[in-house]
């Protein structure tokens, strides 16, 4: 009996010596894991990733129309990231405007409202991008099959902001019916949204233009004068053109000249790097209301030639 009874209170010190230390390791990891998450919330930099597609074509009247896609994740606490998808369809006619959000774990792109199906697959080895998807928007359904993406241009390459862009011609099938188009499809990718979105607490006016010829070369002209001080968003002119027989590309920063007024119809621009071309370019109607896109026309001449020009303008004034 002794032997069995210094065998139970052997055991019973052994159970509480084992409680104590399961208690103060629970202790521990709770210690740990709050200090962990305490550190991460003050240290916590918002994830930014934005796609957004331009696209440019015309109907079965032969009239100019530009579709605006804009697919916004932005991480606003950890691991979940507000979704706001929209879209714009613009032509002389019509505006139609249309946004859904949703706050979903992830940033990956999702089925949401108007946007029914996406694919996205990249092949790093090749470095070659496919994006597919479809959507219904003006009772219309839209189906695009973007293949073989070799990233033309990138703009900002930095691990805080990681901007670049493609530029092709492709179909688009409008309820079923192909449509030749050209695009501009831009991709942002970022570990810190304070500074890709540092735009959004600035005062700026900002003029876009994107451009094709009848050769169907591509140009994209960017000039923003920023009227606020800070370390990120600053007064810039550049402009882009890719050669559509040769793929040749090509950027010129700073040397630009652009005379548009939001209320004038004219917009003329020189780009000397350019081999000293000058747009001549007209809205075809002022931007409707809500929308801070029209379409444009006019001619480009360079030291080639003289060639005739269609595209979008953006303006938009956040100086008041």
């Amino acid at each position: 009996m002794q032997n069995n009874r210094d065998f139970i209170n052997d055991s019973k010190t052994c159970m509480n010596s084992n409680i104590k230390k399961t208690v103060i390791s629970i202790i521990l990891t709770f210690i740990i894991v709050t200090l962990f998450t305490v550190g991460y919330l003050i240290l916590f930099k918002s994830g930014f990733y934005h796609d957004s597609l331009i696209i440019f074509g015309q109907d079965t009247n032969k009239k100019d129309y530009a579709i605006i896609l804009e697919l916004g994740r932005y991480q606003s606490m950890p691991f979940m990231f507000d979704h706001i998808y929209s879209i714009k369809i613009v032509n002389d006619d019509n505006l139609y405007n249309e946004t859904e959000f949703s706050q979903i774990m992830g940033h990956e792109i999702m089925p949401i409202g108007f946007f029914k199906k996406f694919v996205n697959n990249n092949d790093h080895k090749r470095l070659i991008e496919n994006y597919s998807f479809s959507l219904e928007a003006n009772k219309k359904i839209f189906q695009l099959d973007l293949t073989n993406l070799n990233s033309d241009f990138i703009i900002n390459n930095s691990l805080a902001d990681l901007t670049y862009l493609n530029v092709g011609t492709d179909n688009l099938k409008i309820d079923g019916n192909n449509n030749e188009i050209n695009y501009i499809l831009t991709k942002n990718l970022s570990i810190d949204s304070s500074k890709a979105l540092a735009g959004n607490n600035v005062k700026y006016k900002s003029n876009c233009i994107w451009l094709w010829d009848d050769a169907n070369n591509f140009y994209l002209i960017d000039v923003s004068q920023v009227n606020t001080k800070n370390d990120v968003y600053n007064s810039h002119k550049w402009a882009i053109c890719k050669n559509n027989q040769t793929n040749l590309m090509k950027k010129i920063v700073g040397n630009i000249e652009l005379n548009a007024e939001n209320d004038k119809p004219n917009i003329n621009v020189l780009i000397p790097g350019f081999n000293n071309a000058t747009f001549n370019l007209q809205k075809t109607k002022e931007p409707q209301k809500g929308s801070k896109y029209c379409l444009i026309k006019g001619q480009i001449k360079d030291e080639s030639d003289e060639r005739n020009v269609r595209g979008i303008y953006y303006f938009a004034d956040y100086t008041k």
